[in-house]
């Protein structure tokens, strides 16, 4: 059975792809055309899964995407007539997702064939609601037989919250909440108004937040809070939406008593750094209570989490301390790009096939081997050195004070890079983090960097979070700890860690080689990318990040690049 999932109709499309009882791999359109947040049709990321699955597209036997067009759609219309102004407006989506409901399948086949990827005419499409698709990514590859699922975002179809349990491996939802009362539109209206203009900034206000003091508490909180009932409530007089003006970044009416919106091209200052502290300190604790009341409603010691909030890695960690909780996974594509992941695990289970049952691995995407790396190389003529002991030789070069750029295996699936499309530098260098930020990211100076550290030293360094390998929540960096490593540690004293066991093979034995040079088994790592491009995918890529940024030596593989 060749099952592929798609995201479509939204943002950051991808493919996955499951054969017979095997991931075959999950890839994010963007690190193929290199367009970040694409919501093209992921014609690249099903190409190279095909290709990596051997099989033809006519052999595929269901397509699954994970919208409906017609979820909730009384509740989406009533909404709209009493708060948006533009009649017109209202009437044209509606009369639109009307045509995609009766046309979806009809409209699916015509991207495949206009991308050479003809379907059998047999083949099975099938549309399941986006939030039951988020639910379903993370708990199929959690490893837990019974968990509460709990998935949060800015809105899916209409839906921005839902809670499920789950029984006899299938995913029961009990609850569920729709927008306007959303964490995550709130939140990216929060983003917007502190002048963050990229769609997928809000983890900007997230690293702002460390530097401000919650001045602003009280009055986001009467914005924002659990309502008597333990739902999620804004003040419509303070806050206001308009769905069809969200993406066009006009789609919200945010007031504020004490800070203006901050204007283009204004400085941040001190009153940006208070907000963010703000809404974060009010989101910890309305999203902690929530899933705390959650956890006494239901008998369970497992949660899964999924959604683009479930991307707040400061909640994530309030919600490990303070909701009784004992066992959180939190899906690592969390945000949209996962639902095509989460879509296939809904096929494959509703027909009762059963994955292998090994620890999620989130290495999914496009892989080179050292022959291909070799082929770019000497097809442009760059100068390298191949070396049979790279691990011990970037190590070397890293605890020098150089940074790398480190290109290995698979690419990670979801918006962190692991150790396979990484940027990585010594973290006992205090002006790393600046140097990193300024010479190669050309990013803000507020911004942080995680630190990957060998699984057996985790607690010598961090606490108060649990052992997380994919970036997912927040730790405090022990005292002793922050003069060791003070480029990964940020201003108040977090850290984003990254726990690296021996199954993440190669970085494994690079940060192995780092520690016996310097005794610190830890190395700061960000993403291969530079501001406003994708994660890269291919050498081709690496290679032109690597000439265009600040990087001082890039390993494709076996082969080390100098400048």
């Amino acid at each position: 059975m060749n099952i592929l999932g798609i995201t479509l109709f939204t943002h950051d499309s991808s493919a996955t792809l499951i054969k017979g009882e095997k991931i075959v791999g999950c890839c994010e359109e963007e690190r193929f055309t290199r367009e970040k947040h694409t919501s093209n049709f992921p014609a690249e990321s099903i190409k190279h899964l095909l290709s990596e699955g051997k099989i033809e597209s006519n052999k595929i036997n269901q397509v699954v995407v994970p919208y409906l067009p017609m979820k909730s759609y009384l509740s989406r219309i009533l909404f709209c007539l009493v708060n948006n102004k533009s009649i017109n407006a209202t009437i044209k989506a509606i009369y639109g997702d009307l045509i995609l409901f009766f046309r979806i399948k009809k409209r699916i086949k015509s991207l495949f064939e206009r991308h050479n990827l003809k379907l059998s005419s047999d083949c099975q499409i099938t549309c399941f609601e986006h939030h039951l698709a988020h639910a379903a990514s993370a708990y199929y590859v959690s490893n837990f037989k019974d968990a509460v699922i709990i998935t949060w975002d800015g809105r899916g179809e209409w839906p921005c919250l839902t809670v499920s349990k789950t029984k006899n491996n299938k995913i029961i939802k009990v609850l569920e909440q729709s927008a306007p009362n959303s964490l995550g539109l709130f939140y990216e209206s929060v983003t917007k108004y502190l002048g963050f203009k990229d769609f997928g900034d809000e983890y900007k206000v997230m690293g702002l937040s460390a530097y401000g003091k919650p001045k602003y508490y009280n009055e986001i909180k009467k914005i924002i809070n659990l309502n008597e009932k333990g739902f999620f409530k804004i003040d419509a007089k303070k806050w206001k939406y308009n769905i069809y003006k969200r993406n066009i970044g006009d789609g919200y009416r945010l007031k504020l008593k004490n800070i203006g919106k901050r204007k283009k091209n204004e400085k941040i200052n001190n009153k940006h750094f208070n907000l963010a502290s703000s809404v974060q300190k009010v989101f910890n604790e309305i999203g902690s209570n929530f899933v705390k009341n959650i956890h006494k409603k239901y008998d369970c010691e497992n949660l899964c989490l999924a959604g683009g909030v479930a991307q707040n890695i400061v909640m994530n960690q309030n919600i490990y301390l303070k909701s009784g909780f004992k066992n959180i996974f939190v899906q690592p594509a969390s945000h949209d790009a996962g639902l095509s992941l989460g879509g296939a695990l809904l096929a494959a289970n509703k027909i009762g096939l059963k994955l292998k049952n090994n620890e999620f691995d989130a290495f999914l995407g496009k892989k080179f081997n050292n022959i291909e790396i070799k082929s770019i190389l000497d097809t442009y003529q760059i100068p390298y050195e191949q070396s049979k002991n790279i691990f011990d030789t970037t190590a070397k070069i890293i605890s020098e004070g150089n940074v790398v750029g480190w290109f290995q295996g698979k690419t990670e699936f979801g918006p962190r890079a692991l150790g396979s499309r990484s940027i990585l530098a010594d973290p006992r260098n205090k002006n790393m983090k600046k140097i990193v930020n300024k010479k190669i990211k050309f990013r803000e100076s507020f911004r942080p960097f995680a630190p990957s550290v060998l699984a057996e030293f985790f607690k010598d360094y961090f606490e108060k979070a649990p052992e997380n390998e994919f970036m997912c929540f927040s730790a405090n960096v022990k005292m002793d700890a922050r003069k060791i490593i003070p480029s990964v540690t940020h201003v108040d004293g977090s850290a984003r860690p990254q726990v690296v066991k021996k199954n993440n093979l190669l970085f494994w034995k690079l940060i192995k080689s780092f520690h016996k040079i310097t005794n610190v088994p830890v190395l700061l790592n960000t993403s291969f990318n530079v501001k406003g491009e994708p994660i890269v995918n291919s050498p081709t890529d690496a290679l032109r990040c690597f000439y265009s940024s600040g990087l001082d030596y890039l390993v494709l593989g076996n082969f080390l690049i100098r400048k």
